[in-house]
């Protein structure tokens, strides 16, 4: 990453709050997680971690240090939003069950 400083602000934020504990916990009770930040996910960092799925506070913190999304949606909004963590519960997901719906203004 070309800037270290601002990539790894959401680590830093981890840290200073010492959400350590309660991370780990919540992976202790999923056993995998998916992580977001502010309903952003780091799916753009799918090259640190192949499969996404994280067992670890390590392969949390990696996702979110590579993910582009995450990095620009953190220096755009730097002290506007509070930043939230949210840990999902990994499912496999069969693909091909997979759909999307659009409403715009109430309508389907």
């Amino acid at each position: 990453l070309s800037d270290g400083v601002n990539s790894s602000k959401a680590i830093e934020i981890l840290i200073k709050y010492d959400l350590k504990t309660k991370i780990e916990d919540c992976i202790k009770d999923f056993k995998i997680v998916f992580p977001k930040i502010n309903n952003i996910s780091a799916k753009d960092a799918s090259f640190a971690i192949f499969d996404m799925k994280c067992h670890s506070l390590d392969e949390i913190f990696i996702l979110l240090k590579y993910s582009a999304k995450i990095r620009d949606f953190i220096i755009k909004n730097d002290q506007d939003v509070e930043l939230i963590l949210t840990l999902k519960k990994w499912v496999n997901i069969d693909k091909t069950n997979e759909f999307r719906i659009l409403f715009l203004s109430g309508v389907l």
